[in-house]
């Protein structure tokens, strides 16, 4: 348990060194397109058509409802209004 304690110690106060545990240097520092690239051969679809369609419908419901609340003002807000209105 000590020794993890350790190796965790460590590894907070060297974040910049990019070493792993045995000392060797990381060999994949950064992700590049063709890592991405390799992955996505073997990605698979985790979404159904079904929900799909449910955003779909949402998300035109919420382009239809988009204007909704562009009116809206508090009560103090509506009074200082009427009274500038009552004003001019």
């Amino acid at each position: 348990i000590y020794q993890d304690i350790e190796s965790e110690k460590n590894k907070r106060n060297n974040l910049d060194s990019m070493e792993l545990d045995s000392g060797e240097k990381d060999p994949v520092p950064e992700i590049t397109k063709a890592h991405f690239l390799e992955a996505m051969k073997y990605a698979r679809r985790s979404v159904s058509d079904g929900d799909i369609r449910k955003y779909e419908m949402f998300a035109q419901k919420l382009q239809t409802n988009r204007g909704f609340g562009k009116e809206f003002k508090f009560e103090e807000e509506n009074k200082k209004n009427e009274n500038k209105k009552e004003d001019d």
